[in-house]
């Protein structure tokens, strides 16, 4: 089964948006809020290359199918079907 995650902060723009259509198409996600300094920190510490946020990782069966960064609506039309 399909899951999709999305990793914002409080305050962000492209994450709002990225919510946003989500939640217009239908389209069940996740969300991990990363609040604080410490809890970016520890978003680092597995995705350490991860540079902004939003950060979606989408998985199927638990193993990663597609991630990536910011508001990519191409991406989020891909899932929401």
């Amino acid at each position: 089964m399909r899951e999709i995650t999305v990793y914002s902060k409080p305050n962000c723009p492209a994450c709002r948006m990225l919510k946003r259509r989500f939640t217009d198409l239908g389209t069940e996600f996740n969300e991990i809020s990363l609040p604080t300094p410490e809890a970016i920190e520890k978003f680092h510490e597995s995705y350490p290359l991860v540079a902004k946020l939003p950060f979606v990782v989408v998985t199927n069966d638990e193993q990663v199918e597609d991630t990536w960064m910011g508001f990519e609506v191409s991406k989020v039309n891909k899932y929401s079907k």
